[in-house]
C-alpha cells in the first residue's frame, strides 16, 4: 500500500494508540520497527487519557512523554530516525464531567462554563494542565480543558523528545492555541 501511495506522490500516515497500561501491548516498539520503513508517519493519539468513568486529564505530559519513550526507546540506535516519524497528538477540545457521566467539549461549550468560575483555574503539576470545578444550574462539572500554557509544553515536549504533531481536531479549540505555531 505504501509504494502505491508514493507512486501516487501521496503519503501514509498511521494513527496508533499510546501506551495503556490496561492494554500494554497494543502498539510497540516492536510494530513500530516493522512499520517505520513503510509509513510516512505514525499519529500517536496522545488525548483521551481520562474518561467518565475515570475523570481526570485529558493528556497528562508524562503519559505523553512514557508513550514516546516506549515506541522509541532513548537507548535506540536509530531513535532520531524513528521518533521524526512520531506525531504527538494534540487535542484542541476538552472534557466535561459530571455525576451522570459527562464527554467531550468543545470551546463554546468550555467558555460557558468557564463563566461560573471565581477564581484561577487550579494547575496540576504531574499533568500539566489546568481544570476547574463548577456548580451551575445543569448540576456539578469538572472540566479539564487545553490552556495557552498546556498546549505550548506538549509543543516543547515534542520539539525536544524530536517528534512532529498533530492536532485534534482543528476547530474545536480556543483561536489563540494556533498563536503558538
Amino acid at each position: 500500500m505504501s509504494e502505491a501511495l508514493k507512486k501516487e506522490n501521496l503519503r501514509l500516515i498511521l494513527v496508533i494508540p499510546p501506551y495503556r497500561q490496561e492494554i500494554p501491548n497494543l502498539f510497540t516498539e516492536r510494530h513500530l520497527n516493522q512499520l517505520y520503513k513503510h509509513v510516512y508517519a505514525f499519529s500517536l493519539m496522545t488525548y483521551d487519557y481520562s474518561n467518565p468513568q475515570r475523570p481526570g486529564a485529558n493528556s497528562p505530559l508524562y503519559w505523553v512523554r512514557q508513550s514516546v519513550e516506549l515506541l522509541a526507546p532513548p537507548t535506540t540506535n536509530d531513535v532520531k530516525t524513528k521518533r521524526r516519524k512520531l506525531l504527538l497528538g494534540l487535542n484542541m477540545y476538552g472534557n466535561d464531567y459530571t455525576p451522570d457521566g459527562g464527554g467531550p467539549i468543545v470551546a463554546g461549550q468550555f467558555l460557558k462554563l468557564l463563566k461560573y468560575t471565581k477564581k484561577r483555574l487550579p494547575f496540576d503539576e504531574l499533568d500539566v494542565e489546568n481544570y476547574f470545578e463548577v456548580k451551575t444550574e445543569d448540576g456539578r462539572h469538572m472540566v479539564f480543558y487545553p490552556t495557552l500554557y498546556s498546549v505550548h509544553e506538549r509543543i516543547k515536549l515534542a520539539q525536544e523528545m524530536g517528534t512532529g504533531i498533530s492536532i485534534w481536531e482543528l476547530g474545536q479549540g480556543l483561536d489563540y492555541f494556533y498563536d503558538l505555531f
